[in-house]
C-alpha cells in the first residue's frame, strides 16, 4: 500500500508537471512574438553604441551589425539562434574596452588623400595612430565637430610612447606602464542653442 501510494504521488507529481508544459507550449507563440521586438531594440542600441564609440574595426563591427539584421529576417534561423547570436555580439563590443590592439588603417587627410597607419586602440580610452611614412601621429578626438569627432595631430612627443605602446599590443616588448593622449569628455548641453 505504501508503494502504491508513492506511485500515486509520483504520476499526480508527472501530471502537474505535463500541465505545466502544455500551458508553457500553449503561450511559446506569445513568447516568440514578445522576443522579436526585444531582439530588434538590442540591435538597434548596439548600432547607436557602435556609431557612438571610437571609429575603431568599424568596417567589422558594421558587418557584424548587417549579419544581425540578415539573422533577424531569415526564415532558417531559429529565435534562439538570434539571440545567440546578438548575445556574442555584445560580448564581443564588450570585450573591446578591456583591451589594447594595434593594426594597419587607413585614414583620409585633410588634402583628401587615403594613408596608410598604424592604429592603436586603447580599450574604449583613445585611439591613435602612427604614420611610418612621415613620423606623424594623431588621436580621434570624440569632442571636435560638434561630437561627430575627428583626428587631432598630436606633438612630436607622443611619438615615442606610441611607437612603445604599438609594439606591446604586437608582442614584441614587455608591457609596461602606457601614456595615453587622452580629452576630457563632457557631455553636450542638452539647453545649448
Amino acid at each position: 500500500e505504501l508503494y502504491v501510494l508513492q506511485q500515486e504521488q509520483v504520476v499526480e507529481s508527472q501530471q502537474e508537471e505535463l500541465a505545466s508544459t502544455r500551458g508553457q507550449l500553449e503561450r511559446i507563440d506569445e513568447t516568440k512574438a514578445q522576443m522579436m521586438p526585444m531582439m530588434l531594440a538590442m540591435i538597434a542600441d548596439l548600432r547607436t553604441f557602435v556609431e557612438a564609440d571610437l571609429p575603431f574595426k568599424t568596417e567589422m563591427r558594421m558587418e557584424r551589425l548587417a549579419q544581425l539584421d540578415t539573422a533577424m529576417s531569415a526564415a532558417d534561423v531559429t529565435p534562439a539562434e538570434r539571440y545567440r547570436l546578438i548575445v556574442e555580439a555584445y560580448q564581443a563590443e564588450m570585450q573591446y574596452g578591456n583591451t589594447i590592439d594595434t593594426y594597419q588603417g587607413s585614414i583620409t587627410n585633410a588634402a583628401g588623400e587615403t594613408i596608410a597607419v598604424d592604429m592603436f586602440q586603447y580599450g574604449r580610452v583613445a585611439l591613435v595612430y602612427y604614420n611610418p611614412a612621415n613620423g606623424e601621429v594623431a588621436r580621434w578626438d570624440r569632442t571636435a565637430n560638434d561630437y561627430e569627432g575627428a583626428w587631432e595631430v598630436l606633438p612630436s612627443s607622443f611619438r615615442r610612447p606610441i611607437q612603445d605602446a604599438i609594439r606591446i599590443a604586437e608582442g614584441t616588448a614587455q608591457p609596461a606602464v602606457l601614456t595615453a593622449p587622452l580629452t576630457p569628455f563632457t557631455w553636450p548641453d542638452p539647453n545649448a542653442q
